[in-house]
């Protein structure tokens, strides 16, 4: 029972007992009927009002009752639901649709059963698509899915129940204090500088690129992240980070702090605040698969490090933050990540070391 409402243009707000503040859209769509949807997240509702304004402004309702409404003009549809999708993720879902509407594109929503969508899965095993691409393509899939049960296009998903492909564990390359000082050496001064600062403050590429000189207080060593760098279609994007965890500000390793403040004096004399920190030989952005193919790797190959990724030195920072004992919680924030969980899950791997300091804590537990 409602205890208490108010009104966002467009938006009723209403608290709740059970969900707590929840915002609801009405919609008078262009057959008349109106239809409404309820979003515990403000921001939520306000792009689902967006989206049906955009969907009726270029000519693209779809009528729900129809039950003609096809895989491919639904997708193309749900495209534009969320018109604050960041473009990197817009850009990665349009490619899959590149491969799902080949297949399944001229079937009706109402049409699609579970075996079909099985047999989709089967068909990219079938080509050769890693377990980690299957589960990507198909996490789309199952939205666009979702959200026609959501639109009342369809009663229940016949995605429910599907079973995808275990994702192959791929054996992680733990890297020392010594690996990383000698993988920086080996690419040079400047290049080494973005390797050094990703594995001791546990940057990202994209936030490595996208550093600029305001962003460095190298006489307090002090490093602000505020935005990411990356490519879309050979393009330059810059983005806020993915969530308010991403933008950080962190202490810096005094003898980081030191070499940055060389790099920006000399290499970058004469750059204004907002210009990038690291640039390429030509002047402009990083852009991470050069970087990767002309620096990083061959750097790594040189020292027999055949299987490391610039990913590795973040989760370089993270083991020895939890190793050291830092507090999970000043470890989530340097991460930036927005749910501790990953940063455990994902990066804190297990180290020799650790595991001996274990195996003398068991032996005096029990001493036999």
């Amino acid at each position: 029972m409602s205890q208490s409402n108010r009104r966002i243009p467009g938006i009723t707000v209403r608290t709740t007992k059970l969900r707590g503040t929840v915002y609801e859209v009405r919609w008078r769509q262009p057959d008349g009927r109106e239809v409404s949807r309820t979003f515990d997240v403000l921001r939520e509702a306000k792009a689902w009002r967006v989206a049906q304004e955009q969907r009726r402004n270029i000519g693209e309702w779809i009528d729900p009752r129809s039950g003609k409404v096809t895989f491919e003009l639904w997708a193309k549809s749900w495209l534009t639901i969320n018109p604050n999708k960041r473009e990197r993720t817009l850009h990665r879902d349009k490619q899959v649709l590149l491969v799902v509407i080949p297949a399944i594109g001229n079937r009706t929503l109402s049409s699609l059963t579970q075996a079909d969508c099985r047999k989709l899965i089967t068909s990219w095993q079938s080509v050769g698509y890693a377990p980690s691409t299957i589960r990507r393509q198909a996490a789309v899939v199952k939205a666009i899915l979702n959200s026609a049960v959501e639109a009342e296009l369809i009663s229940r998903s016949p995605w429910r129940g599907i079973r995808l492909p275990a994702d192959v564990h791929k054996q992680r390359t733990t890297l020392s204090g010594i690996d990383v000082l000698s993988i920086a050496e080996e690419c040079g001064f400047d290049n080494g500088l973005v390797v050094l600062t990703a594995a001791l403050c546990g940057l990202r590429f994209g936030e490595c690129a996208a550093l600029r000189i305001c962003d460095l207080d190298v006489a307090n060593g002090v490093l602000t992240v505020s935005q990411s760098l990356g490519e879309v279609s050979g393009r330059i994007v810059v983005n806020a980070p993915k969530s308010n965890a991403g933008l950080r500000t962190m202490g810096m390793p005094q003898a980081l702090s030191k070499q940055l403040k060389v790099h920006v004096e000399v290499a970058r004399h004469g750059a204004l605040p907002d210009e990038y920190v690291f640039v390429a030989p030509s002047g402009g952005p990083l852009r991470y698969a050069n970087f990767r193919s002309r620096v990083f790797g061959p750097a790594c190959e040189r020292l027999g490090l055949t299987n490391t990724t610039f990913h590795d030195l973040r989760r370089f920072n993270a083991t020895v933050m939890v190793g050291a004992g830092v507090d999970l919680k000043t470890a989530q924030v340097r991460l930036g990540h927005a749910d501790p969980r990953l940063t455990l899950a994902l990066y804190a791997q297990a180290t020799t070391a650790g595991d001996l300091t274990a195996v003398g804590a068991l032996d005096k537990a029990v001493d036999f």
